[in-house]
């Protein structure tokens, strides 16, 4: 019987030793860092969620399109749970995780849908110009949003250019219109990408 309890006591000691010099989880991956970042790759709202862990004694960096996000708070088990701010379009999420001069980085692609047409990047309204009139012109109403001017075109034909307020993004041209049905058009372009928007007028 006393043996049975020397035995059974030095088996725990042995369990309880191994435990403690065992390698922490983190130090047992490739590059002794254990890291997770889990995200959405596609919201529309304007900021998202960033969660994960990594291992014991390590600091986190989070970098969104480039810009510190500042200091990240681990809880007792080294998890992080952080809300970041997104811009419209796709955004760059970097993790990084570092301890006794090792480093380990994950990186995500995060994209932020618009709700609506005016938090698109670049966009264009005429819809307050009139679709009746009897004059040989007509005043071409709009608003843009990502350029500083709009092309406007009669049937196909260019007729010139308006400049867009930088205050309120609204915009005015004086086109000429023939008899019967004109299709205006007006177009924002900032080099990457274009949109059109387009009226139907009727010249009486």
């Amino acid at each position: 019987m006393i043996k049975y309890n020397y035995a059974k006591t030095f088996s725990l000691i042995a369990l309880a030793v191994s435990f403690f010099i065992a390698p922490d989880f983190s130090q047992a991956k490739g590059n002794g860092i254990f890291l997770v970042l889990r995200a959405k790759s596609k919201t529309k709202n304007s900021d998202v969620t960033l969660k994960g862990r990594t291992g014991k004694d390590t600091s986190i960096s989070i970098f969104v399109n480039g810009e510190d996000i500042g200091d990240i708070i681990l809880d007792e088990q080294n998890r992080y749970h952080v809300r970041v701010p997104l811009g419209i379009g796709n955004n760059s999420v970097r993790v990084t995780a570092r301890s006794e001069g090792l480093e380990k980085t994950l990186e995500k692609n995060i994209k932020r849908k618009a709700n609506t047409a005016y938090e698109k990047p670049l966009w264009i309204s005429i819809a307050h110009t009139k679709n009746r009139i009897k004059k040989p012109d007509v005043t071409v109403r709009g608003k843009a949003h990502g350029v500083s001017e709009v092309q406007i075109s009669v049937d196909g034909i260019f007729q010139g250019a308006a400049e867009v307020s930088a205050m309120t993004g609204e915009f005015k041209f004086r086109a000429s219109l023939a008899s019967g049905v004109n299709i205006i058009e007006a177009r924002a372009d900032n080099g990457s990408e274009n949109v059109i928007a387009t009226k139907r007028v009727r010249r009486l």
